[in-house]
């Protein structure tokens, strides 16, 4: 905490990748339970869902090396856009047919290859790739330009 207040996470995630595990701890508090709600969604077992939340943190220690904490915030009211673009994505993944979904949460949200999530669903890597590919272009359409 600062004295205005809790630190953003852009500060904390900077700690974090120097490997400060404690910061990484408190960005995991914070976003554990809306994570948590949002894989809930599509995972049919709450502890297959507690599982992929486990696996996307695992993710994020192991990206932190990428992260750029040069990057600024988009507005100064980035905790409500940040808000309103997850719902905005929350709706237009629940939209998606299965056919689509399926491929897109585990390669995405359970950072699984496209050979592994082809094997869990019974197909080719190469099909995967094109569900990808069309899960995303369809995305795309629904919620316009990362800008938009």
């Amino acid at each position: 905490m600062t004295a205005t207040g809790p630190e953003r996470d852009e500060d904390v995630a900077a700690r974090a990748k120097l490997g400060d595990r404690q910061s990484f701890d408190i960005l995991v508090q914070r976003h554990s339970e809306n994570l948590y709600r949002f894989i809930r969604r599509y995972v049919g077992q709450p502890d297959d869902a507690y599982d992929v939340l486990q696996n996307c943190f695992v993710s994020a220690w192991m990206g932190l090396s990428r992260y750029d904490p040069a990057r600024p915030a988009e507005n100064d009211d980035a905790e409500a856009t940040y808000a309103e673009r997850l719902t905005r994505l929350d709706h237009a993944i629940a939209a998606l047919a299965a056919f689509y979904k399926e491929p897109l949460l585990l390669t995405t949200v359970s950072g699984l290859s496209q050979l592994e999530a082809a094997e869990l669903l019974k197909t080719t890597p190469k099909a995967i790739e094109m569900r990808l590919y069309r899960a995303r272009r369809k995305l795309l359409a629904t919620l316009g330009t990362p800008e938009g």
